[in-house]
């Protein structure tokens, strides 16, 4: 007797009021465990299979009438079949398909694993598909030169708010004109027809203002002077004077002059001016004297003489630099930045935005000048976030790998090879064999080969000094769940809501979003770039990637670089963002430089050659690397590879890995027999189809008719040569040539 089946879940009973409940229910099943992005993908497919449900009724007739849809009867084993000839009918990039395709057919794979269903659905072939759109695609190399430039911008910001400001004082006073004109009861400067501020009536009355009492600023002679001598405040001319034991009007006369606080008190001396003798220094050209620049500049000179007994400035006393400007003027803004506001951006800000000052400054041209003059109002996005950006363009790292990076995550010595690194984490190639946890060795980040040169490793060590100097300042303020975090900044907005500083960390689905769109509109980037340019980290990446390539890197290093557990997933990640023709572009070029140079090479026999160690050797004897090819003179390999892999003159070269991108390596007698194994395997899985060279099948073919071509005729090698060749290679079936098509033990 069989014994009854029993199933391990029971999905509910669909009703005409709810016809596809059960495949709400598988769909639910499906989540349990997964992580956030995984569950998101599955009830976004969950809608568009039910929508092709309700579209299609699946193929059967009888759904039309009776729609409850029963996972038994209905996923039978071309249920995949039938939704992939409707998905491939709709209006989507190849690769949102195949996720759609994916995600149900491992939904339909769980059905039949909680035996559900009775029948394995067969799994209908789907193009895996190539990046369509330009939201994950490597930027263009005029696109990477505009946004070097724009995010080069911020760095230097950056590294002036941590230098910290130093007044210039280039600033001008703005005008209060008198007599003002009042028109429906608000006093209105005549000069720019801008309300008044009276800034003594301020003072006086303790509005709150920029100027209110605490600030200890005293207006005089329309002019406010900072009266804060060592960390004391004055605000009357009544009170410093009487803390100095002076007349008032001695201190108040020494002030309209235009002398310092200190100087008016007698704290520090001051020289007396005016005199015609003395020299001036005017436009780059100076002047015996006052009255030799006056003829110069037909200017009356008791008129200059008064002015700069007034405390004038020279520039201002011959007419160069106005003694006021108007208040929305910047040279106005900038003096009220460092006399009314203490060179505190922050505080200007904040004014600016409780006073509704638009009519003097608008807040983005106050931003701007705030870039202009190196300072910044807070720790904000907009500060933090192009530092995360430039580490993405060095490194290659994504979005949530530098989202998660620490404080600790950049280490001067590895342990083991001795070298910078950087710890981040991966969490998608995460699992219960491999850690989340990666390194990331800083000399991999060079494009050429082996060893990173000084100068981009200082950059990558600045630059993480760089954002640990800039979020100093709020990392005592920030949530222990981040504190440790690299990248935080202050979230303006939700501090100005809530009335205390907000710390958050990047969330590259939200905070990370809304910078995208301030960074494109603050550099202008639709209007130089064009409006379908789109600006996001994850570009960074696979731009990353594509430089690499384009310089001649090879497939490991790509993998090493990338964190990709298999170098399958090297090979994929190429191939979908088309990258595989530019890397066999490269590679083949470099093959076809070798064996035109092993041809030179083997007809102009018994010409001498002479190395750094100083003795002559023949150009036939060469010295076979570990690649299996020969260098023509290992004492000095090319330029490039002495220059990135700090080769010691009068040393042999060891970086064999790099032969075939050296302009000293050539094909030898000894290289044959490594070339006709290279040649043998390659064919056997041109053949097999091996998954690990399906995306570099075309290089491979290339590869293989081009060695073909190096025996097959006396271009370079002599038959006998060759055949002796093919006798050796017969022992060599354990030797390690290529790892991707190395089938042995």
């Amino acid at each position: 007797m069989a014994e009854k089946v029993v199933r391990l879940n029971n999905p509910p009973t669909p009703t005409r009021a709810d016809p596809h409940a059960q495949i709400r229910w598988i769909f639910f099943q499906s989540e349990g465990g997964s992580s956030s992005s995984v569950i998101r993908q599955r009830r976004w497919a969950k809608e568009r299979y039910i929508g092709y449900v309700v579209e299609t009724q699946a193929g059967y007739s009888e759904l039309e009438e009776d729609p409850r849809f029963f996972l038994t009867r209905y996923w039978e084993s071309d249920a995949l079949i039938r939704f992939n000839d409707w998905l491939s009918k709709q209006a989507l990039a190849s690769k949102t398909r195949y996720t759609l395709y994916k995600a149900v057919r491992q939904v339909m794979d769980l059905a039949y694993g909680l035996r559900i269903i009775d029948a394995m659905v067969y799994h209908a072939p789907m193009f895996k598909g190539v990046l369509e759109t330009n939201q994950r695609m490597a930027y263009l190399p005029d696109e990477q030169d505009v946004l070097n430039a724009a995010i080069a911008r911020w760095i230097g910001l950056a590294e002036k708010v941590v230098s910290g400001y130093t007044p210039t004082g280039n600033g001008i006073p703005y005008r209060v004109a008198r007599p003002n004109i009042r028109a429906n009861g608000v006093e209105r400067d005549e000069a720019n027809n801008s309300p008044v501020i009276d800034r003594d009536k301020d003072l006086t009355a303790g509005k709150a203002t920029s100027l209110k009492r605490g600030d200890g600023f005293i207006t005089l002679g329309g002019r406010s002077i900072n009266c804060t001598i060592g960390g004391r405040k004055f605000y009357s001319v009544k009170e410093l004077a009487g803390a100095y034991a002076l007349r008032d009007n001695l201190v108040r006369a020494r002030l309209l002059r235009g002398l310092t606080v200190k100087q008016a008190v007698g704290l520090e001396p001051h020289e007396q001016k005016g005199k015609s003798y003395v020299k001036v220094t005017l436009e780059g050209v100076t002047y015996p004297s006052i009255a030799e620049a006056v003829r110069v500049y037909k200017l009356d000179l008791e008129k200059v003489r008064g002015l700069l007994k007034e405390r004038w400035s020279v520039e201002q006393a011959f007419g160069l630099i106005p003694r006021l400007v108007k208040q929305n003027d910047e040279r106005a803004i900038l003096w009220a930045f460092e006399n009314q506001y203490d060179c505190n951006p922050a505080l200007m800000m904040s004014e600016f935005l409780r006073r509704n000052l638009d009519r003097v400054c608008t807040l983005d041209r106050l931003r701007q000048l705030f870039v202009r003059w190196g300072v910044w109002p807070y720790i904000d996005d907009r500060l933090v976030m192009p530092l995360a950006a430039e580490l993405a363009m060095l490194t290659g790292l994504n979005v949530e790998s530098i989202k998660d990076l620490e404080t600790d995550c950049f280490q001067e010595e590895h342990a083991l090879t001795g070298k910078a690194v950087i710890f981040y984490k991966k969490k998608r190639s995460g699992s219960s064999s491999r850690p989340e946890e990666k390194e990331l060795h800083l000399p991999l980040l060079e494009v050429q080969e082996l060893y990173l040169e000084e100068s981009k490793v200082e950059r990558v060590r600045r630059l993480l000094g760089l954002v640990l100097a800039v979020t100093k300042s709020i990392r005592l303020q920030a949530d222990d769940s981040i504190a440790k975090r690299l990248f935080i900044f202050q979230d303006v907005e939700r501090s100005q809501k809530e009335q205390s500083t907000v710390i958050v960390a990047i969330d590259p689905h939200r905070k990370a979003g809304k910078w995208y769109r301030r960074f494109m509109r603050d550099e202008n980037l639709p209007a130089i770039l064009g409006s379908e340019f789109s600006f996001n980290l994850a570009r960074l990446r696979p731009t990353f990637v594509t430089n690499m390539v384009l310089a001649g890197a090879d497939m490991l290093k790509v993998q090493a670089v990338c964190g990709h557990a298999t170098i399958n997933a090297t090979a994929e990640y190429l191939d979908q963002r088309q990258l595989t023709p530019a890397f066999h572009k490269t590679v083949s070029e470099a093959l076809q430089a070798i064996v035109s140079r092993s041809a030179t090479a083997f007809k102009e026999q018994g010409v001498p050659s002479t190395g750094q160690s100083g003795q002559v050797r023949n150009t036939t004897d060469f010295a076979e690397t570990l690649s299996g090819c020969g260098c023509a003179d290992p004492y000095k390999p090319s330029e490039d590879v002495r220059k990135i892999t700090n080769h010691k003159i009068g040393t042999v070269c060891k970086f064999w890995n790099m032969c075939l991108f050296c302009d000293r390596a050539v094909i030898t007698e000894n290289s044959l027999p490594k070339l006709i194994v290279y040649q043998s395997r390659l064919s056997v899985a041109l053949k097999s189809d091996a998954p690990s060279i399906r995306s570099r099948k075309d290089l491979f073919t290339d590869v293989v008719k081009m060695i073909d071509t190096i025996v097959s005729t006396e271009e370079i090698f002599p038959h006998e040569v060759v055949d002796n060749a093919r006798i050796v290679a017969g022992s060599l079936e354990d030797v390690l040539v290529d790892q991707l098509v190395y089938q042995g033990l």
